[in-house]
């Protein structure tokens, strides 16, 4: 039994780790179990075992302080795939590295990265097919608060508004130099934590995903001097589902050529001493084989969250909502945010008219085939 669904609430639960790291390589002097005096270890020793016991779905690092000189067999952990990384170029320091476990399919999203920031983005796909798209960052304190969120929104604009990107949700994770009171309210904001504002992202706000709990870790050594955090992501467990479908241009079809095939068939011989049922199972068979042969076609693959209906206009849309909302709150004036929501409502107005004309359309093109059936039985049946 996977020890991470609750099938009594149907959820499923996956546990993200962070920890910043300042240097994975480096020797610290501790305690041992079993040893009655202390060992020098690396750090990186001492995380291996705290993977094994904690056994995240992915872990990220930050301050990994690794270089060209280390190579990925050096990082490798049982039960995870061969780590990503971004190590710090021309200095040391910065660093990220990535672990996820060995079965859920994982892609790194380069196009998506800038040498400039220290961030790495990523898709990873659970097993209910539901697909994350998570950033790892690290934003030393040397770097511009502003030019390293701009850097976040372009990105996410990217993942919002192109189709290739298929995603349930967004995760972003990593150390920003930064607190921000309304995430948490243990102190007031910094002045780069007044930078960062939750990201308005509404095509997603009707998934039933959410974050279950954070805790706080025990250290992964006694004078570690930052804290490792365990993030509980929880979600309804029901999977995506795919199917394929063929579809046929009955436009295009050789109507001659599918009579002649017909003519062709030993009707008598194909229905001899069968059953009713079997009978028309065979007919129908036999048809559908001529139809393949003579009708071009082709095979697509449907997915249960598919959006086919989210068309341009509604990205522009959102392109539109989304540099309002960062107006907003940029400026926190009546008119800004009357401007967003007017925006925001125009939006969805124009989701849901889209999504009905969408559906409508299938609909009619649904029983325009339903007549095309009806032209094709005519075919069968009419005199040479």
């Amino acid at each position: 039994m996977d020890k991470n669904v609750d099938k009594k609430n149907q959820r499923r639960y996956e546990n993200f780790l962070l920890f910043n790291a300042r240097s994975l390589k480096a020797t610290v002097e501790e305690k041992v179990s079993g040893l009655p005096h202390v060992v020098k270890v690396t750090k990186l020793d001492l995380f291996i075992d705290y993977m094994h016991e904690y056994k995240p779905t992915i872990a990220v690092v930050v301050e990994s302080w690794l270089n060209a000189n280390i190579s990925d067999d050096d990082l490798l952990i049982a039960d995870y795939q061969s780590p990503l990384r971004k190590d710090r170029a021309g200095m040391t320091g910065g660093g990220i590295l990535v672990y996820v476990r060995n079965n859920l399919p994982c892609k790194r999203l380069v196009e998506l990265e800038d040498q400039l920031y220290e961030t790495i983005f990523f898709s990873v796909t659970f097993p209910t097919n539901k697909t994350f798209v998570i950033s790892a960052c690290y934003r030393p304190d040397w770097v511009d608060v502003t030019a390293s969120t701009n850097h976040l929104e372009k990105s996410l604009f990217e993942i919002r508004t192109k189709a290739t990107y298929k995603f349930t949700n967004i995760v972003i994770l990593g150390d920003f130099n930064a607190h921000c009171y309304e995430w948490c309210e243990t102190k007031s904001s910094t002045s780069e934590g007044k930078h960062f504002h939750e990201f308005d992202i509404l095509p997603t706000k009707d998934n039933i995903s959410d974050v279950n709990k954070v805790i706080v870790l025990p250290k992964l050594y006694s004078k570690c001097d930052h804290d490792v955090v365990q993030i509980s992501y929880s979600f309804l467990n029901t999977p995506i589902r795919e199917y394929k479908w063929c579809i046929y241009d009955y436009r295009l079809t050789n109507w001659d050529l599918f009579r002649q095939e017909l003519s062709n068939i030993d009707w008598f011989g194909l229905i001899h001493r069968l059953t009713l049922h079997d009978i028309v199972a065979a007919i129908e068979n036999k048809i559908s084989e001529i139809a393949y042969l003579v009708t071009p076609h082709k095979y697509i693959t449907v997915r249960s969250n598919d959006k086919p209906w989210f068309t341009d206009k509604l990205r522009n849309m959102s392109k539109i909502k989304h540099d309002l909302y960062i107006i907003k709150c940029q400026q926190k004036t009546y008119t800004a945010e009357k401007e967003y929501m007017q925006a925001s409502k125009k939006f969805e107005q124009e989701c849901r008219r889209e999504k009905k004309s969408y559906y409508r359309k299938l609909s009619t093109d649904m029983n325009t085939s339903s007549k095309r059936n009806k032209q094709i039985f005519l075919c069968i049946n009419s005199p040479k």
